[in-house]
């Protein structure tokens, strides 16, 4: 309809299309990630050895051009490999990275990863970013289906991703908070089972 019809359209018309279009788009992301949703329980792959800082920077290169546009920075300290489900460790880490890149503050994007090890056998992943933060009382809400501190006019998304990130980590064994401040960024702790090989302590951007 828009390739053919939307020259002889008025403006009224012009915009229930752009509703639709609108509407449709939103529609197919909420599929998507509901399909994502279902597939971490349900499509499982077999574990294999992951390192921390291969697996971050694969995540990152999903986001390549906004970062090189935007002049964002992201550092890996202290790598460490694990066993795990790569394809959805590697979600994880998009949905986290994607995060930091949409509620950016007015600097240019800062991203910190790091590891160490944990206490009662596990390790602890934190991924740390100097975007726009929120309050701390909304940290258990934002990991729940469908929840978002922001209006759809202000940022774009489903409400899905970091429901997704909780289910993955809660298959492996783990645990996800967050931690965070309006204005200071946020800092998401991930602990997982101590299965790591390997703990080195390494830098790199």
């Amino acid at each position: 309809m828009r390739k053919r019809s939307a020259p002889a359209l008025d403006s009224t018309s012009q915009d229930y299309l752009d509703r639709i279009l609108n509407s449709a788009t939103r529609m197919r992301q909420l599929l998507d990630d509901l399909l994502q949703f279902s597939r971490v329980a349900t499509r499982p792959e077999p574990p294999k050895e992951i390192d921390l800082a291969t697996m971050v920077r694969e995540a990152a290169g999903v986001f390549e051009t906004f970062i090189r546009e935007s002049g964002a920075r992201i550092e890996i300290e202290n790598t460490l490999s694990i066993r795990a489900d790569e394809s959805q460790m590697l979600l994880l880490f998009q949905n986290i990275i994607g995060n930091a890149l949409k509620y950016r503050g007015p600097d240019s994007p800062r991203i910190e990863v790091r590891a160490r090890h944990g206490g009662h056998n596990t390790c602890e992943i934190f991924v740390k970013d100097n975007g726009i933060g929120f309050e701390q009382q909304f940290a258990e809400q934002i990991f729940k289906p469908f929840q978002r501190l922001h209006n759809r006019g202000e940022y774009e998304g489903t409400g899905m991703g970091l429901a997704i990130c909780r289910k993955i980590v809660e298959r492996h064994g783990g645990a996800i908070r967050v931690e965070s401040e309006p204005g200071k960024g946020a800092t998401f702790i991930i602990r997982l089972p101590a299965q790591f090989t390997k703990l080195e302590a390494t830098r790199a951007r």
